[in-house]
């Protein structure tokens, strides 16, 4: 059976598929595949390799049970490595409660939430507010084995593991009240702008808008629960036709044509400006989280995520903005200051030889997220980063121009400013180009080899991306 991933970029055949239904099934998959590969998956929503496997491969989707409890007088969620978000949050939400971080994609499972770090924003990422963990791995002697994780440098490895500690077979997380959310948006012009209102709208995130280098800025905080809920309604339909649907059914029409490149520009420049409206909207906590996500599944893409270092936004995102332009043909030279940094790393000769070669068709995403108690999170180490998103919602066969764009982007961008890469997202980057940018990646690395001696849970991306032999 061929195995396809979410933005359809990744396939595979794996000669084993398993859907174990219990703790017990997937220990004796171990035990089968103990001197072969594994990997897991919980949704399969990832834009990279870290999910492939030649020999077996476990999909977790039925183990899926949830369980609340209350522990010295807090309420924590214990919740199977299985279960997706949506079923989390519709049984938190029937005992008044939510968790206090989660992604924007309600189909993504927990285990693959806690794996790759994924976040929202004003906040750190799910894995950074997960208290225990349970894993199944392998002790030293190559026999499978379930560990539980609730302190300690092996609880840090294990909130964001990639897959390379094991099968994540259940979380603990802590809960709290949940709470409704307003969200007004508002245009702005220049970065400095959207930085000093953050200040008072903390949640917000923000749509930046390529070619023009404007912005539109989501503000966001919590709220009491609507007194008129038809018109709340009524603005929540407004918002998914305006924001969801009519813009991204209007790019798609665009890149049907193989000559776009005028009329991208021409789109963002012109048209899309046009259209931005100051809108307000209320929701429940979890729709407020994932509002401008709904159509995910309806426009499938692939995107690469970059997590710059706070004290570098400004100077990093004119770099952005420099290479955006410069192939998207529309700048006639690079900066001094750009050139010179670019040749102190080796790597002018081969930018200048890309103007023109690619146009970006869709707006990045700019979001805050605050640094993460974990060994390798990409906001791990104390401080906090700004992610910003590249997206392409072009077919596979039409996507190497944004391949090379992004591995410029991502290259550049790590080594002038200390970038890290989305563990889940497009990953272009090998393990010696983000040497150095994390502390503890020796400390993971040792902790994965004493629950997967025979690097059972390794594969090839994971060996080119953290260095494993």
């Amino acid at each position: 059976m061929k195995i396809y991933n979410f933005g359809r970029n990744v396939s595979f055949r794996p000669k084993h598929l398993y859907k174990p239904k219990s703790f017990e099934e997937v220990l004796e998959i171990l035990e089968k595949h103990k001197d072969g590969q594994i990997r897991v998956c919980g949704a399969k929503h990832a834009w990279n390799g870290g999910i492939e496997s030649d020999d077996a491969f476990i999909d977790i989707k039925y183990l899926n049970k949830i369980e609340i409890k209350e522990e010295g007088g807090k309420k924590y969620v214990y919740a199977d490595g299985g279960v997706k978000l949506s079923q989390l949050i519709y049984e938190l939400r029937r005992n008044g409660l939510i968790i206090p971080a989660m992604g924007g994609i309600l189909k993504q499972s927990v285990a693959g939430l806690c794996s790759t770090a994924t976040h929202g924003t004003g906040n750190s990422s799910f894995s950074h507010f997960v208290e225990e963990i349970t894993i199944a791995g392998y002790d030293r002697n190559g026999k499978p084995k379930i560990y539980t994780f609730d302190q300690g440098d092996e609880l840090l490895a294990g909130r964001t593991a990639v897959g390379c500690m094991g099968v994540i077979l259940r979380l603990k997380i802590p809960c709290i009240p949940k709470y409704w959310m307003k969200e007004e948006s508002k245009f702005y012009k220049t970065l400095n702008e959207v930085l000093n209102a953050e200040k008072k709208w903390p949640l917000m995130q923000t749509v930046v808008i390529p070619h023009i280098w404007h912005f539109l800025s989501f503000q966001r905080e919590v709220d009491e629960k609507p007194k008129n809920m038809m018109k709340s309604n009524i603005m929540r339909v407004i918002d998914f036709l305006g924001i969801e649907i009519m813009p991204h059914a209007l790019l798609k029409i665009i890149l049907l044509f193989k000559n776009n490149k005028n009329t991208v520009l021409w789109y963002y420049k012109k048209f899309l400006p046009s259209l931005i409206r100051g809108i307000t909207v209320t929701n429940e906590d979890f729709k407020g989280l994932t509002l401008h996500t709904k159509h995910h599944y309806m426009f499938r893409h692939v995107e690469m995520e970059v997590f710059i270092p706070e004290r570098h936004i400004r100077e990093a995102f004119e770099t952005i903005k420099e290479i955006t332009d410069w192939y998207a043909g529309s700048a006639n030279s690079l900066s001094e200051k750009l050139k010179q940094n670019l040749l102190e790393h080796g790597l002018l000769k081969e930018i200048s030889t890309k103007k023109g070669t690619y146009v970006l068709h869709y707006t990045p995403f700019i979001r805050k997220v605050f640094a993460d108690n974990s060994l390798i999170g990409m906001t791990a180490n104390g401080e906090t980063r700004y992610a910003i998103g590249f997206f392409t919602y072009q077919k596979e066969e039409d996507r190497g121009a944004y391949y090379d764009f992004t591995k410029t982007m991502a290259i550049v961008l790590s080594k002038l400013y200390e970038t890290r890469i989305h563990w889940g997202k497009h990953f272009p980057l090998e393990h010696k180009d983000i040497v150095g940018l994390y502390p503890d990646m020796e400390k993971f690395k040792n902790i994965c080899r004493e629950v997967d001696p025979k690097g059972v849970f390794q594969n090839d991306f994971t060996k080119r991306v953290f260095g494993f032999k």
